[in-house]
């Protein structure tokens, strides 16, 4: 029976089956006569042993393949349809758990795809056990064609996520398939689902440092490459399409579980040409389809940015670079970056879309954590009160001080006062609160001697002690 399968010797095959041989029997690999002749493409056989109700349609091979797998794996699309028609189920999974399907989204057989979702529309989201429907397994194998005959039907979800929360668009970025990116987004499809990291598309693009070179059915992608390539040589897929999600509205300010907003992933020269996508406008992103219950669009209140609140406003290192916050962003008086990521950003991203303007919130230049409100002469540097109250000499340029404008009357130096001040009159330490400060550490932050000796990093600042200097009144 094997044999007549392999040479599609038909008669002969009608001619075992009135002897009553055994069409179910499997050779070393487990193989039926169904099998084989699904694989080979065998039709008149197939019809044969299909069309026997003695036939066990779903006898699997040692890879647990039955004969619907198998025809699907050896692309051999008239096949699948004589199996189907004959009622091969097309729901069970062989050992890899993967349902026919799944096998042939996997490997681009666009033909059988649009076979199954013919006959089973209702299949188009069926999942693995990880949570991966056919749409992922082509976008994360580059199968633009499948992709494509997917997410057209209505029941397709477009932002269907694995058990990691992945979606399409996360697989795709991280393989650098362009132009399945370009397809998802034109679609519609979410730029700011987190998955199980907290990690968006553009988290990934932007750690993805692979060369590559871009599809040339993807448009948009390269009109991105062609601006970037006017002063920037070799950059990387990852990096245009960050330009290109951005662009297309992802956010640059989610964080991930890290607490890492996509630009933190990045180098300086990179956020330096992303942030010029951030305040472009683009109406490609969902134009290939009319907005739907499953293709993801999203509304102006869903583009939030959930990590922002008020509290932020309290933060004193930029979110973007991590560098000491010296902009005060205005009329709303938030203070969330450092001077070089406000030139980029050019709105306060708690109060996007409303444009705003800052000004320089000058942080004092020896703690990096008080504003500055004091200015030494004639250098002209900034300290906040508590460091500038005992200075002779400017932290910053070591110029002898002149005057300090600024500085509160409590605060002034008077020389007045020909005594030293009591003990129990002079600020405590820090660490003991007994003794009197009288030991600066490099930082600038004062404890007394005795405790001074026994920390390796200020209590204050947390910086490495390395000097000590006793002071002397």
């Amino acid at each position: 029976m094997h044999l007549s399968a392999y040479s599609d010797e038909d008669e002969v095959a009608q001619l075992l089956i009135a002897a009553n041989v055994d069409v179910n029997s499997k050779n070393n690999k487990g193989a039926t006569p169904l099998i084989i002749a699904a694989v080979k493409g065998h039709h008149s056989v197939l019809r044969i042993l299909a069309n026997n109700p003695n036939t066990n349609l779903h006898d699997q091979d040692t890879d647990g393949d039955t004969a619907l797998h198998c025809a699907v794996l050896a692309q051999k699309n008239e096949s699948v349809n004589m199996l189907l028609e004959a009622g091969a189920d097309p729901t069970l999974l062989n050992f890899r758990l993967f349902t026919p399907i799944h096998e042939a989204a996997r490997i681009g057989f666009l033909s059988a795809v649009d076979n199954f979702i013919r006959r089973y529309p209702s299949h188009v989201g069926i999942r693995k056990e990880d949570g991966y429907t056919p749409l992922h397994l082509a976008a994360l194998n580059d199968h633009l064609d499948v992709v494509a005959s997917f997410i057209e039907h209505e029941l397709c979800d477009i932002n269907c996520c694995t058990n990691e929360n992945q979606t399409p668009l996360h697989l795709a970025v991280h393989q650098s398939h362009s132009d399945v990116v370009e397809r998802l987004i034109g679609y519609g499809a979410n730029l700011n689902i987190q998955d199980l990291s907290g990690d968006t598309p553009l988290h990934i693009a932007l750690v993805t440092t692979s060369a590559g070179i871009l599809a040339s059915n993807t448009p948009q992608l390269v009109k991105v490459q062609d601006e970037l390539k006017n002063g920037h040589e070799n950059v990387a897929v990852g990096v245009i399409t960050a330009c290109f999600l951005v662009q297309e509205g992802a956010d640059v300010y989610i964080q991930n579980i890290k607490g890492h907003t996509p630009l933190q992933l990045s180098p300086p020269n990179i956020i330096t040409i992303v942030m010029k996508y951030v305040d472009r406008t683009s109406s490609f992103h969902g134009s290939m389809k009319s907005p739907t219950p499953g293709c993801g669009l999203l509304t102006q209140d869903q583009k939030t940015t959930p990590f922002l609140t008020e509290q932020m406003s309290d933060k004193k290192v930029c979110f973007l670079c991590e560098a000491s916050v010296d902009v005060k962003f205005e009329p709303c008086g938030h203070a969330l970056m450092c001077r070089n990521c406000a030139d980029r950003a050019k709105k306060c991203p708690l109060c996007k879309p409303v444009k705003t303007v800052y000004k320089l919130k000058e942080m004092c230049i020896m703690c990096h954590e008080e504003e500055g409100s004091v200015t030494v002469k004639p250098c002209g540097h900034i300290y906040c009160q508590e460091c500038c109250k005992r200075l002779k000499v400017c932290f910053e340029c070591r110029s002898p001080i002149a005057r300090k404008e600024g500085l509160e009357p409590e605060h002034k130096d008077s020389a007045a006062q020909s005594s030293s001040p009591n003990k129990e009159t002079q600020p405590s330490c820090a660490i003991c609160l007994t003794e009197p400060r009288n030991t600066a550490l490099q930082c600038g932050h004062l404890l007394c001697w005795e405790c001074a000796q026994k920390v390796d990093n200020c209590p204050v600042c947390r910086k490495f002690v390395s000097h000590r200097i006793r002071l002397f009144q």
